[in-house]
């Protein structure tokens, strides 16, 4: 996530993880994301999580 923010100016990254992924959920949370909100995504359930870089 950093190379992205800091070489292309990316300012958010989101991850789609199945809420039962728990394995994934913890990886989201460690490097800083944070649920969003729980979603349909082509008729599955997926959490949204993600990290905003704050505003310069």
């Amino acid at each position: 996530m950093n190379h992205g923010m800091t070489t292309f100016g990316y300012r958010r990254f989101v991850s789609l993880i199945h809420p039962h992924n728990t394995a994934s959920r913890r990886v989201a949370e460690k490097t800083g994301m944070t649920l969003e909100r729980e979603v349909e995504w082509k008729n599955k359930p997926v959490c949204v999580y993600a990290v905003e870089q704050p505003a310069v």
